[in-house]
């Protein structure tokens, strides 16, 4: 069972999305949709680890399909369709 905690009212779209540890869950339960947000767990040159957003009018990405320390941070509704579909 995934147990989900939102973020409410992030960035300049004011999105609901997941923190980190509901992201981490949700990447080994085999979530793989495109989002905005994105969780990144370790710091790398010139980012710190936190949570980011794709570039102002860019698509939506799947980030669960790179690096071990990067997960998609999906919005409310997305994670909820997304646990409607695995409880099918």
């Amino acid at each position: 069972m995934i147990e989900v905690t939102i973020i409410p009212n992030v960035g300049w779209d004011n999105l609901d999305v997941v923190d980190l540890n509901t992201a981490k869950q949700l990447k080994g339960a085999g979530y793989d949709k495109p989002s905005y947000y994105y969780w990144q767990d370790r710091d790398i040159l010139f980012t710190p680890k936190g949570l980011k957003r794709v570039k102002q009018g860019k698509r939506r990405m799947n980030h669960n399909k790179y690096e071990s320390w990067i997960y998609s941070a999906p919005t409310r509704k997305e994670v909820e369709q997304f646990i409607r579909k695995l409880n099918k």
